[in-house]
């Protein structure tokens, strides 16, 4: 159950040294600004895509790790990145409480991964 959850709680960490690595010494280090930021925004939004669904089933709640993705593709790689990342997170978020992710906290939930990632913008 918790495996899960350290899983997921690794993957933006690893992702962000990844990508840190290819934009500083492969070719993706020199797409235009725009274009790379719509990839990373998608990669990092499909991790907190991960970090809802994957979250750890604890007793009366779900522990995840969804904010951890915008928060750092828009503190690390640029605002456009956290701001795409934090809405899929967001609306994924919002829709996942329909399968069984947490129907009580499914506003909070995806209000506060949309801001994780206008916060990492500003």
């Amino acid at each position: 159950m918790y495996l899960n959850l350290f899983l997921v709680t690794l993957l933006p960490i690893g992702a962000t040294i990844l990508f840190h690595f290819l934009i500083k010494k492969t070719r993706f280090g020199k797409l235009p600004y725009i274009p790379s930021q719509i990839i990373l925004g998608v990669i990092f939004g499909a991790i907190a895509v991960a970090g809802t669904e994957f979250g750890a089933d604890i007793p009366g709640a779900v522990a995840n790790v969804r904010d951890a993705a915008p928060l750092l593709a828009g503190f690390v790689f640029g605002g456009p990145a956290g701001i795409i990342a934090g809405v899929i997170g967001g609306v994924e978020r919002f829709i996942a409480a329909y399968w069984g992710r947490g129907f009580l906290t499914q506003w909070a939930c995806s209000i506060s991964t949309i801001l994780a990632g206008l916060y990492a913008a500003l």
